[in-house]
Order: structure tokens, then sequence, then C-alpha cells
């Protein structure tokens, strides 16, 4: 795969992740957030079980201590979020959450030995400029708000997903290993982690209806198996910061498919931020 069409699945995983977030709004009024999470990646697993029992090319990675360390970090993300989400404000946390860009940064120069160059600083700042525009519309009062421990959480599901973004890059690049067979095993795996995460919630809600079930399979199918598969591909290509701020496309996406189906919002200050983000992808895309 050439760096162009490496480019080109990575934003097609953003896109598909960016749509997830109004569907996640919606399934929200159904299901509580863990359980939600629980239940995505449980029924992911479910849906790729038939292929892991014909192919079983993905076994051996189920046996690897290593896979099980890239589902810890995974899950972590997810149950760090959302707890830290009933903590703080929810501009507040998706900003603090975007900052693995900066975490994958650092650890890939620290663990893969990637070149920080002047033009990846650019564009990682110009990236979390534009995230934290879309994300606050530019109100600094907003960063004083919610609470500090939520604050935390929230900041170690980045943290969690730097690491398991470095992660998989090396399972891929130094270790050989498939994208498709990697990424059937760190669903499973980071299924069987989430299966207590409902006994955290507080209260659990689960209405099971038409709207709830479809909700759970877009987000399980394309958003979670299709998209996890594409940002592999593209990231066996791309280096590790580049892909992250490819990926912070999916804000944008979120922010507009809200705007015309949910009813927000979007403001001159977000359209700058837009435009930054736009700018820093484009940087990082077309560079060397």
């Amino acid at each position: 795969m050439d760096r162009a069409t490496a480019v080109t699945v990575t934003l097609a995983a953003a896109f598909i992740w960016g749509s997830s977030f109004p569907a996640i709004k919606m399934g929200l009024f159904f299901i509580d957030p863990l359980t939600f999470s629980q239940l995505r990646l449980l029924l992911a697993a479910v849906l790729l079980l038939p292929f892991l029992i014909k192919y079983r090319s993905p076994l051996s990675l189920l046996l690897c201590p290593s896979t099980w360390l890239l589902a810890a970090f995974n899950t972590a993300g997810f149950l760090l979020q959302n707890l830290g989400m009933n903590l703080t404000t929810a501009s507040k946390a998706s900003l603090l959450v975007n900052m693995h860009v900066v975490f994958v940064a650092v650890l890939s120069y620290l663990i893969l030995k990637e070149e920080i160059t002047k033009l990846k600083v650019a564009a990682v700042a110009l990236s979390i400029l534009g995230v934290f525009l879309l994300t606050t519309r530019g109100n600094i009062e907003s960063l004083l708000l919610g609470d500090v421990l939520g604050d935390l959480l929230v900041l170690g599901a980045g943290a969690s997903w730097g690491f398991f973004f470095i992660l998989v890059k090396r399972a891929l690049c130094e270790q050989g290993c498939s994208p498709i067979d990697l990424n059937f095993a760190v669903i499973i795996s980071t299924a069987v982690f989430l299966l207590p995460a409902p006994l955290l919630a507080q209260p659990m809600k689960l209405a099971v209806n038409i709207a709830s079930i479809t909700i759970l399979f877009y987000t399980a199918v394309p958003c979670t198996i299709l998209a996890f598969i594409l940002w592999m591909k593209g990231l066996e290509v791309l280096p590790a910061t580049t892909s992250a701020i490819l990926l912070l496309v999916e804000i944008l996406v979120a922010i507009l498919l809200s705007v015309m189906f949910l009813g927000d919002t979007f403001t001159s200050i977000e359209a700058l931020g837009g435009a930054l983000l736009i700018a820093a992808i484009a940087l990082t895309s077309f560079s060397s």
C-alpha cells in the first residue's frame, strides 16, 4: 500500500468513527455508557467468532500476552473516558481525550524511534488548537468547569489510547501481525475485559428495542470491525503521529453530523477550529 492509499483508508476510518458519536449519543437514551461499551464490543466479538473458527489465524494472537496488553489499554480507555465524563464537562472531556495526539507523538519517539520534525510539531500544535476551538467554542472558562478527578480520568483515557496506538503500530510493523487478525484478536480480548463493565454503571440502564439494537449493530460492525481494520491498514504505512492527526477529522465529522441530524449549532469559532484541523491534516498528509 502506498502513502496516498494509507492516508485515504485512515481518513475513511476517521469518517466512520466520526459518525459513531451521534449514533452513540442517540443510543445513550436507551443504554448507559458502560453497558453500551460492553454490548458494542461483545456484539462485534460474537459476529467475528465464525471467522475465527473458520480461519483460526487470530487464535495464536489470542494466546499472546501482548494482545491482552493491547486490550487492557483499549479497555482502560473506554472505562476511564466513560467514568470521567460523568464528573466533567463534555467539551473538556473531548479535548482531554484527544490529547492522545500529544501522547502518540512523544511515545512514537521514545518507543518507535520515529523522528520528531518541526513539521510534525507544527501539525500537532495546529491540531490541538483546532480541537480546542471545536470542543470549547473558544470559551476558556469552560476549562475551569467540571471536577479535577473527572479531568484526570479522561486525560488518563487519552494516555491509555496513546499507548494502545503505539503498541498496535509496533505489532503491525515490528512483529508482522496482519491488521485483520490483530483487529479480531483485540476486539475479542477487549470484549472479555469489558464483561464486568455494567457493574460499574450507576445506574444501569438497558432498553431493548429496534432503535437500540440498530444502533448497537451500527457501532459494532462499521464503527468497530471495519473502522479498526481500515485504521490498522493505514497504520502499517504511516508514522504513528501522522495517523493520530488524521484521525482527528472524526471530531469534525461528528460535529457536522450532529448539526444535520441532532439539531446542534455550528459557530464561526468552530468553523475556525475545523479549518485549523484541516490545515494540520493537510500538513501531515502531504509531507514526505
